[in-house]
């Protein structure tokens, strides 16, 4: 599970973009991965797995340690960055299948 405002139990965390925004979700959408909305705490960089930003020039970016929190890439992050970069070459039309 991931949030497009903050971070979830064992997912990725995915901050509100305009572009990025709507392909992040509908990509986590078509994978099967569950989103929910909310504010991020300090619990939640204890207890996730993986997190991620995303941006115009970032497109998605794994964040390897926020503070003494430390994230490795994983299957959720790794997924949403080769369709997000897929996307943005052109390479499937949207929505991504």
């Amino acid at each position: 599970t991931f949030s497009d405002a903050g971070s979830a139990t064992k997912g990725s965390a995915v901050p509100r973009q305009q572009g990025q925004h709507f392909v992040i979700l509908e990509l986590a959408d078509q994978l099967g991965i569950p989103k929910v909305e909310r504010s991020l705490t300090r619990y939640d960089l204890f207890i996730a797995d993986e997190f991620f930003l995303t941006g115009t020039a970032a497109e998605v970016t794994p964040v390897s340690e926020i503070g003494e929190y430390r994230f490795k890439p994983g299957a959720i992050t790794k997924a949403l960055l080769e369709g997000f970069g897929r996307a943005t070459r052109g390479e499937v039309d949207f929505p991504i299948q």
